[in-house]
């Protein structure tokens, strides 16, 4: 019978028949390991690894593909989803469920692309993908399309304080302040010479105002009219509370 040859430990090669070979090839040589070897050079071949990975079926695989392939039609980063496949992968997610994870997530990075190219002047939020990503997850966490507009044009002419101008926002918001006073704050905080680093640190002298039984409508007053003649956040704070 025709066959080729195998190793046995104990004589040696050997003949292996021509059908087990033929078995043996077919079984590796799946048609799983033929697509995911088509999928190499592919853009979408990071996430196909992540996937075959973790153990997934070819079929699961293509359900989360679907809003991948989404969002490179859409011109989105895969970097931009890659995190969230990855985290589903690893808490053992349903594939439906990371599927619209990533869908809801092609969603907002569209949304925000459009809101900044609304605006005129605003592509460094977009090619810089740091402010891109920052703005959808503005949108995800619930701020309107209106004072994302407004935080970004105030920061056009210095777009690497974004980041710290909106973490102040929101601090500001879940402190208490309303959506206008806390885009009030944010703005005199920009024009002024304090460090972006600080930002989000200004949040704690509403707390002190608050003990101290000053209004905050009071308190912005003070922080307005102090800002243009500090540096620091520990010398507003002195001056504010003297």
């Amino acid at each position: 019978m025709s066959g080729t040859l195998k190793y046995d430990m104990a004589g040696g090669f050997v003949k292996m028949p021509a059908m087990i070979c033929f078995f043996l090839l077919i079984m590796f040589y799946s048609p799983q390991a033929a697509w995911t070897q088509e999928m190499e050079g592919n853009v979408l071949f990071p996430v196909v690894s992540m996937m075959e990975k973790s153990g997934y079926s070819r079929s699961l695989m293509e359900i989360i593909l679907i809003p991948c392939r989404e969002a490179v039609d859409n011109g989105i980063p895969l970097d931009f989803i890659e995190p969230r496949v990855q985290e589903g992968l690893i808490k053992k997610v349903p594939a439906q469920v990371i599927a619209k994870a990533v869908h809801n997530e092609v969603f907002l990075y569209s949304r925000s692309r459009t809101i900044i190219h609304n605006i005129q002047g605003a592509e460094i939020f977009i090619e810089k993908h740091n402010l891109w990503s920052r703005t959808s997850s503005l949108l995800a966490s619930g701020v309107s399309i209106s004072d994302i507009e407004k935080l970004i044009k105030m920061t056009l002419s210095v777009p690497e304080n974004y980041n710290q101008s909106t973490i102040l926002y929101i601090s500001l918001t879940k402190w208490g302040l309303t959506e206008t006073q806390s885009l009030q704050i944010v703005k005199a905080v920009l024009d002024s010479s304090i460090s972006s680093s600080e930002y989000s640190d200004l949040t704690s002298l509403f707390t002190i105002g608050r003990r101290s039984n000053i209004p905050p409508e009071k308190l912005i007053s003070r922080i307005e009219d102090e800002l243009p003649n500090v540096r620091t956040l520990r010398q507003l704070e002195k001056r504010v509370f003297r």
